[in-house]
């Protein structure tokens, strides 16, 4: 257990895009003093689902934002609690339904590993929701498995493609993340181009919902990272 545990959680149960807190409150809510192991320990935010943004020594305070992944036309970021029950309350779609319960109670059981068990939403760039994804948990081996969804009315856009390969590309930079695997339908032919875009290729094997890929860019990544 880190000594800004519990600090990190309040930020995770904040729910805000960007949360800025005093000096004295971070002590308050971590129960610690604040020192120069904070510069070390704030990494550990990033699997929370947020990051530092700045820290300011004249102001004495720190500002925190969600983790937030940014391409060309597309924001990706880890949902909090609440916007999740609202996905969860809103979905008519019995699969989806379960599907996203899971993620829910996965990520509220392992807090600490929230980004690779929340649902991610993906927005264009005008804030409109186009889809989500997700890593659904990581493996004691470092596994993980991508899965996403586009809206029906933003598909055949690259939207696919384009957070698939941002997310991964994150993913592959975390240092417990050792292997990155998905898995689509048999006859999901878009999906399946989807994953060789991004570098994904057949494993030769099959999970429950059909054909298993791995991501080829650990292949060819030096042993140092």
């Amino acid at each position: 257990m880190s000594k800004y545990d519990a600090l990190w959680r309040s930020i995770q149960d904040s729910g805000t895009r960007e949360l800025t807190l005093t000096f004295d409150q971070i002590e308050d809510l971590a129960g610690v003093p604040l020192d120069h192991s904070f510069l070390r320990y704030k990494k550990e935010l990033t699997e929370y689902g947020s990051e530092v943004d700045g820290i300011s020594r004249m102001a004495r305070t720190v500002t925190f934002r969600r983790l937030a992944l940014r391409t060309e036309r597309l924001t990706l970021f880890p949902c909090s609690r609440a916007e999740m029950e609202r996905i969860l309350g809103a979905e008519t779609d019995g699969e989806l339904k379960t599907a996203y319960g899971e993620m829910l109670r996965g990520a509220l059981r392992e807090p600490k590993d929230w980004v690779w068990n929340a649902v991610w939403r993906i927005e264009a760039a005008d804030g409109v929701p186009v889809g989500d994804l997700s890593f659904k948990g990581i493996a004691a081996d470092g596994t993980v498995e991508v899965g996403y969804g586009i809206r029906e009315e933003y598909r055949g856009r690259g939207f696919a493609a384009e957070a698939v390969s941002a997310v991964v590309r994150w993913a592959s930079r975390q240092p417990r993340v050792k292997r990155i695997e998905a898995e689509t339908a048999p006859d999901n032919a878009a999906s399946q181009r989807v994953l060789a875009k991004c570098g994904f290729v057949p494993t030769g094997t099959a999970g429950g919902e059909g054909p298993r890929f791995v991501w080829t860019g650990f292949w060819n990544k030096p042993a140092n990272g």
